[in-house]
């Protein structure tokens, strides 16, 4: 195999060749991306000043994500979203656990709304919202997602199988074609930087001869808003949907002596278990230290461990971790610092 570098003359040859392109973001048809008033999050990162006002075109991971931060920075920032929550891939109930905390912080939502057009001009822009609206802003940031970077690669040309915009890979990371792997972002399983780097781990592992299959059941998904927000694992919508019966256990944080000493009074923990097994399926923890505290879960769901492996694991005390092991309890009422409902 061979590939050519831009701004060389001279192929480089290999026996095997790892593409990583990594993704670029997805665009709106209705207005353009100029990179000084309507921007991306590149953009956003080497800005100089804070904006007064920021429109967040997209209330996804990274929608949110920035939206939090620039409201930390001190701008007025609105997000709009066109599906019914922020981070709809997550459950209903952490989407609205987000919701309420940063509107607390002054961010304005609109969800179930889209951006009909955009106007820019004098050092500003002005959106016209699906509701009726206008918004104007003195930077938009359109996050709406983002997209393997698969066109103009020469992956035609070779053959290499793609799939919905992805190219299409094993376990193992092949491609189709002998030889060649595809980790990261191109080949559109979790756009993660984490992941991307196990996948790499895997596919130079398959190289050496020792090869292992890459487990995408435990991947955590971590969202750096302000409460953090970190899930692992199936959601409750997923696994409703699938018709599984679960157990659900939730512990909020305002309940945990360190919480309070912190003054920390809002966010919990939620497990999702196998009725029948116990197995942990999916856990999600909304408040401080969360993207921390979820590798004990992570771990868990990746063995195939049971509410009981975790409620009999001794955890320091006062900590946080503790709603951990408070919230596996509840998955069958059993956690001795809550009151039920006598039965």
């Amino acid at each position: 195999r061979a590939i050519s570098v831009t701004g060389q003359t001279q192929a480089i040859e290999s026996k095997h060749i790892i593409l990583a392109c990594g993704s670029t973001w997805k665009e709106i048809p209705s207005f353009k991306i100029d990179g000084k008033i309507i921007v991306t999050s590149d953009e956003m990162l080497k800005m100089a000043n804070v904006p007064k006002r920021l429109l967040v075109v997209g209330g996804g991971v990274i929608g949110c994500e920035f939206g939090s931060l620039f409201r930390t920075f001190g701008s007025d920032v609105t997000i709009v979203e066109a599906l019914d929550n922020l981070i709809p891939m997550e459950d209903p109930i952490t989407s609205k656990a987000l919701e309420r905390s940063i509107k607390k912080e002054g961010i304005e939502i609109f969800t179930k709304t889209t951006v009909e057009g955009i106007t820019t001009g004098k050092g500003m822009a002005k959106a016209v919202l699906s509701n009726g609206e206008t918004v104007e802003a003195d930077i938009v940031l359109v996050a709406i997602g983002r997209k393997p970077n698969i066109e103009g690669i020469g992956l035609e040309e070779i053959g290499i199988q793609t799939e919905k915009g992805a190219v299409v890979t094993t376990t193992t990371l092949k491609t189709n074609v002998e030889g060649i792997y595809a980790i990261g972002d191109m080949n559109g399983k979790y756009m993660l930087a984490h992941t991307a780097s196990e996948e790499g781990v895997v596919a130079i592992e398959d190289i050496m001869g020792e090869s292992r299959d890459i487990d995408y059941s435990a991947i955590p998904r971590p969202i750096y808003t302000d409460p953090e927000i970190c899930c692992v694992g199936k959601t409750e919508r997923e696994l409703k949907e699938k018709g599984d019966k679960i157990l659900v256990g939730r512990f909020g944080f305002g309940a945990l002596s360190k919480a309070r000493c912190d003054g920390i009074n809002e966010g919990q923990a939620i497990i999702y278990a196998e009725e029948d097994t116990d197995r942990l399926l999916g856990a999600q923890i909304i408040g401080p230290h969360a993207t921390e505290m979820i590798g004990e879960l992570t771990l868990a769901i990746r063995k195939g461990l049971t509410i009981e492996d975790v409620a009999q694991t001794i955890h320091s005390h006062p900590t946080l971790s503790e709603v951990i092991r408070e919230a596996t309890e509840d998955c069958d009422s059993r956690s001795i610092h809550k009151v039920y409902r006598r039965k």
